[in-house]
């Protein structure tokens, strides 16, 4: 993402994002997600993208 970020302001702005996002599904009945991963985070066999949070919200 860096190649796409020139520090304009966008401040007053709306800001749009293009997110594609791609999984491969389990056939065998195997559970892809890490087992480890923190239990706040929403997780399942369908679960695709990044996990997004607010800053400064």
């Amino acid at each position: 993402i860096n190649k796409f970020i020139n520090n304009e302001s966008v401040s007053n702005e709306d800001v749009v994002i293009w997110y594609g996002a791609h999984f491969s599904h389990a056939t065998d009945g195997e559970h892809l997600l890490n087992p480890e991963r923190h239990s706040a985070v929403i997780s399942g066999d369908h679960v695709v993208g990044p996990d997004l949070r607010p800053v400064r919200w």
